[in-house]
């Protein structure tokens, strides 16, 4: 069933599921602890209705403090936060 789209009733889906375009989609949790962490930047406009599950996050900017392209990128980049943090101290 890996890499299937799953069908659900939308009475199962709440309104905060259901994906906007600049979402970041992170991996929660996962039988494989590869993945956990994992993100990902939706931007999909296919007319069609998108929702994550319970084992994903979803990670909204606000558009007028960050983009959320930049930080789907450092999310991706597998930089961790720390390391960014100490990156931004010694630049400043």
């Amino acid at each position: 069933m890996a890499g299937e789209i799953q069908f659900v009733n939308s009475e199962r889906v709440s309104n905060e599921q259901v994906m906007q375009i600049g979402d970041i989609l992170i991996c929660m949790a996962n039988g494989s602890k590869a993945l956990v962490g994992k993100a990902g930047f939706f931007d999909v406009e296919d007319g069609y209705i998108y929702t994550f599950g319970a084992f994903m996050g979803c990670f909204r900017t606000n558009r007028l403090v960050a983009s959320n392209r930049y930080i789907s990128l450092i999310l991706q980049s597998g930089i961790t936060a720390i390391s960014y943090l100490q990156y931004l101290q010694v630049q400043a």
